[in-house]
């Protein structure tokens, strides 16, 4: 079942577990980072991401309209919208200020869930991120309000490869292995966005702001910058796929997948908006 549970758990029984756990979830930490989200909101953030595997699935909506904000809906095609899981690897996630020095800056995994709302300009709706490293996860919990990041007990990403298991964390555990391929197959399925490959592309690719539930009525929303060239992008064939947290929403539904090898990204800011 999909976990859409945006609460920290570290994924082991540790002696800083509690810690971690109790001081992250804390209702006054909470509160206090969004009051507060000026001045860190206004940092620009970069990454020279590379080896972004994208696993799309058109998905009935009646499977998922319980995790959709009420204030928002989403794109639909006849009765389906699009989720897409996408996995990939930073390349000295920074902040933009500091590019003569981005080499001391970590290169993680992240793992970014999502689902596309039906907005003037292309928004993304997180459910769930994931990424590799504890460091980043914590900073991501503490400077930013768009991210309520999970840690995992692994994680390991290649442009063949992706595994997440979740330990006792809320991150969704998934397994693929993939394979490029030299012809573009469009599952019937996603004809309905698009019967050309490029056009489509676009359509899954190409986002303006993501956007996070934080409580009820109150959202966060990031403005950010996808640098990436179309005619780059390697289609995919799934060989092997796991994922209990999928199994009941996708069913026997095909993948559309497909692997960009390098993707400039900037996030220019956020903001916390009420509804």
């Amino acid at each position: 079942m999909l976990n859409t549970n945006n609460k920290f758990i570290y994924p082991q029984k540790t002696f800083y577990r509690f810690i971690l756990n109790f001081i992250l979830n804390k209702k006054l930490f909470l509160k206090t980072k969004t009051v507060l989200n000026y001045p860190f909101s206004k940092f620009k953030l970069k990454s020279d991401i590379k080896d972004v595997v994208y696993l799309n699935w058109m998905v009935p909506i009646d499977k998922i309209k319980h995790i959709v904000p009420e204030h928002y809906n989403l794109i639909q095609y006849g009765d389906s919208v699009l989720l897409t899981v996408l996995n990939y690897k930073h390349g000295n996630l920074r902040p933009s200020a500091f590019d003569m020095v981005k080499s001391i800056f970590g290169s993680p995994f992240q793992s970014n869930w999502r689902l596309y709302i039906d907005t003037k300009k292309p928004t993304v709706l997180f459910i769930s991120n994931v990424m590799s490293s504890l460091i980043y996860t914590l900073g991501s919990r503490v400077f930013s309000n768009i991210l309520q990041t999970h840690y995992p007990i692994k994680f390991k990403h290649s442009k063949s490869k992706s595994i997440i298991e979740s330990g006792e964390s809320n991150a969704n555990s998934i397994y693929i292995e993939t394979k490029p391929t030299n012809n573009w197959v469009i599952p019937e399925v996603f004809t309905n966005i698009s019967k050309n490959h490029i056009d489509l592309l676009n359509n899954i690719c190409i986002q303006d702001f993501a956007l996070s539930k934080l409580e009820k009525n109150k959202y966060c929303v990031a403005e950010i910058n996808l640098g990436f060239d179309v005619n780059e992008i390697i289609p995919l064939e799934i060989t092997t796929f796991e994922s209990k947290a999928l199994q009941n929403i996708i069913k026997d539904g095909e993948c559309f997948a497909f692997m960009i090898p390098k993707v400039d990204f900037t996030s220019l800011n956020e903001k916390i908006i009420k509804k």
